[in-house]
């Protein structure tokens, strides 16, 4: 049985790896512009769909598609994406 306890601390957990999240991002939108980078674009695209910028996400995952036409990955998230959206 889980306590109130429990859900505190999963949910801090959860806030720390978002926040983590929005750090790669800030960090990515930086660094992307002066070296491009398949996995730099593929891992800002899933943290913005992870942190819920879905918007975002297909924007950078359609930029993923250009450097790769056939990314799984990137076609996989789109999808998802605009789905949700």
């Amino acid at each position: 049985m889980y306590t109130l306890e429990d859900l505190d601390n999963s949910l801090r957990k959860f806030n720390f790896i978002i926040e983590k999240y929005k750090d790669t991002i800030i960090d990515l939108t930086k660094l992307l512009p002066i070296v491009k980078s398949y996995s730099g674009t593929a891992l800002k695209g899933e943290a913005y769909y992870l942190t819920g910028r879905y918007r975002e996400a297909i924007i950078d995952l359609t930029n993923l598609l250009d450097i790769e036409q056939n990314s799984k990955f990137a076609l996989g998230y789109r999808q998802e994406a605009y789905y949700i959206t």
